[in-house]
């Protein structure tokens, strides 16, 4: 798996060119989900469908609390209701406990990720950016290996 051996990992999103911010403001809960690619088949012939499992993809489920001043949690946030290449950015995983000798710096991997806002949480009046929202990141590859420097 992608990152099954990190006991301890954070995760920091791409919030500007070059510039990775923590995804830690507002979080409730982060969970990493192995989720399977399944094809299913429903043949007339047959009282009940067959499922062939294709592959699997990991995901990381976020439901956070809306926070105005911190940079990943707006981005999370800008997500909603995009698709295609505006829902594409990129991540970094590291462990926190494995700082290099440069304060802040961390080795990880750097992914190239798809991100849904899959809920919006709302007020009687309508008005989501006062309340929370959940997210999925979907990991689209196996990343590469860099070092750079995480302000947490």
């Amino acid at each position: 798996m992608i990152f099954s051996d990190k006991k301890d990992f954070r995760i920091a999103l791409k919030t500007s060119e070059d510039f990775f911010s923590p995804i830690a403001a507002g979080i409730r809960s982060c969970v990493r989900k192995i989720q399977p690619i399944v094809k299913t088949f429903h043949y007339i012939s047959k009282s009940s469908t067959e499922t062939e499992i294709l592959g699997y993809t990991e995901v990381i489920k976020i439901v956070a609390d809306r926070v105005y001043d911190d940079a990943a949690n707006n981005m999370l946030f800008s997500f909603a209701e995009f698709t295609g290449t505006d829902c594409k950015s990129e991540i970094f995983i590291y462990d926190k406990n494995d700082e290099s000798a440069d304060f802040g710096t961390f080795t990880g991997r750097r992914y190239p990720v798809s991100i849904a806002v899959t809920k919006l949480a709302a007020d009687e009046s309508g008005k989501t950016e006062l309340y929370g929202f959940e997210a999925d990141i979907y990991i689209n590859s196996e990343g590469s290996i860099e070092t750079r420097a995480i302000l947490e």
